[in-house]
C-alpha cells in the first residue's frame, strides 16, 4: 500500500461526468465504468477528484515524475476552467466528500502554488513514467 495523490479541482465550467470520462479516460470492470476523475458536489460547488491517482510526489522537491503529474493536472485544470488545484496525499485527506465517516468533516487540500502549475516542460520527463 502506498501514499497516493489527492488532487481536487473546481469544476468551473460545470462539465459532466461523461465529458470528463471522454477526455480523461476511464475503464470498465465487469461492464461498470470506472473513471480516473470523478465529479462530486461539496458546499454547493462542483469538483473533480483524481480517483485513480499515482503515488504522492512532493512538487516542491522537483521530483522528475512531477513534470508528468503536472502535465495531467494542467490539462484537467484547463478543461474544467479552474484556477487552482487542491493537492495533498491520501494518508490525511479524502478524495471525495462522500468518503467521510459519520461525524467527520471533509476538507479540501491546500491549493498548489501558481508557479507549480505553469505549463510543464515537455523535454524534461516523458509522460510514461507517471505510474
Amino acid at each position: 500500500m502506498g501514499v497516493n495523490i489527492v488532487a481536487i479541482i473546481p469544476n468551473e465550467k460545470n462539465r459532466t461526468q461523461e465529458e470528463l470520462n471522454e477526455d480523461f479516460c476511464h475503464f470498465y470492470v465487469e461492464e461498470e465504468c470506472v473513471p480516473y476523475w470523478e465529479l462530486f458536489e461539496w458546499e454547493g460547488k462542483s469538483y473533480a477528484s483524481w480517483c485513480i491517482s499515482p503515488r504522492y510526489v512532493e512538487p516542491e522537491r522537483n521530483h522528475p515524475r512531477w513534470e508528468a503529474i503536472r502535465r495531467i493536472l494542467v490539462e484537467v485544470l484547463e478543461f474544467l476552467g479552474a484556477k487552482e488545484v487542491h493537492y495533498g496525499n491520501d494518508v490525511v485527506l479524502l478524495k471525495r466528500q462522500e468518503q467521510t465517516f459519520p461525524g467527520w468533516d471533509f476538507v479540501l487540500p491546500l491549493p498548489l502554488k501558481k508557479e507549480l502549475l505553469e505549463p510543464p516542460d515537455e523535454d524534461i520527463t516523458p509522460e510514461s513514467i507517471i505510474w
